[in-house]
């Protein structure tokens, strides 16, 4: 039985090579399972279904609608939560869910060598998922590219690169992926509805937990949360909130009027504990962590409390 800690199976191409990958441990891509041709494989099952549907086109645009209704159910099926490819994320025997970090990038890796065996072009799909999370994940970064993490993006491209020369020769789909004169990638407002039916674009993706908290560090109540993002892509972050510390009898009003601030929000890019938070002196705090794939977030002030920060690496600065 495979052991949910587990760090997993080095990914092989069928002649046997492996995939780099330098936010692993180990240096190359790992999985569950070392064979992915069965994700290249429904990649091509889609392809080869939505063509059929769009040949039956009379004009109507019904074909189009018909053919993005299949093509969002069947990235549920296979890629969003749960999916048979998503193995970010494991459901346990009581119906909870169990995440799976070490298999973020594996995960993003499927998306991208299962969408474009679907006939789909880097763009198209880089669209798509960038969609999904501006709706889903509370990881959307608007200040990048197609609004999503470099490490989800770099996993995703990185899929569509190898797969055509070491996965499976890729067959272009012969038809344009425009559906009735509405573009699968602009994902319109009906496409959006379509896609909430079917249960793609859901307001719980997100799954949230409490890593650490400290009650009072320099007057402070500092709170650590990782946050498990799953879309079609698949994102984390890591975020640190100050509030004020408590303090003995204050009023209702003043407990109800201390909200916490982000100050500082990362992406970790690999399996690692919570940073270390101390405060050297009076009216400061110093956060330190040894690597990092990239900061969202970075509040050099809090009040009257000045923050530090000691990174000793970030993968996309």
């Amino acid at each position: 039985m495979y052991s949910l800690l587990s760090a997993g199976v080095p990914v092989r191409s069928p002649d046997g090579k492996t995939v780099s990958d330098p936010h692993s441990a180990t240096g190359v891509l790992m999985a569950p399972t070392s064979d992915l041709r069965n994700v290249a494989a429904a990649g091509k099952a889609i392809d080869k279904q939505m063509n059929e549907v769009l040949s039956y086109d009379d004009g109507s645009g019904l074909s189009g609608l018909a053919a993005l209704s299949y093509l969002a159910g069947a990235l549920k099926e296979h890629l969003c939560q749960n999916g048979d490819f998503d193995y970010q994320r494991a459901t346990l025997a009581k119906g909870t869910l169990q995440q799976l970090p070490q298999f973020r990038d594996v995960s993003n890796f499927n998306v991208g060598l299962l969408v474009q065996q679907a006939g789909l072009s880097l763009n198209e799909i880089l669209t798509i998922a960038g969609s999904y999370a501006r709706y889903n994940s509370s990881n959307y970064r608007p200040d990048q590219p197609y609004g999503l993490d470099p490490q989800t993006r770099d996993l995703t491209e990185l899929a569509t690169k190898l797969e055509r020369a070491e996965f499976m020769a890729i067959k272009k789909a012969t038809k344009a992926v425009l559906i009735g004169g509405v573009g699968i990638v602009a994902v319109s407002a009906v496409g959006y509805l379509v896609l909430r039916l079917v249960g793609i674009i859901t307001p719980d993706a997100c799954i949230s937990e409490e890593m650490k908290t400290m009650a009072d560090l320099s007057d402070a109540k500092v709170e650590i949360v990782y946050t498990n993002c799953d879309t079609l892509v698949k994102d984390e972050a890591v975020s640190v909130y100050f509030s004020r510390a408590a303090v003995k009898e204050e009023s209702w009003f003043a407990k109800w009027s201390n909200h916490r601030s982000l100050v500082f929000r990362y992406d970790s890019g690999r399996p690692s504990g919570p940073p270390a938070i101390e405060s050297p002196g009076k009216d400061r705090i110093l956060i330190s962590i040894p690597e990092v794939s990239s900061v969202f977030l970075r509040c050099q002030k809090w009040r009257n409390v000045s923050i530090d920060y000691n990174i000793g690496h970030i993968d996309y600065p």
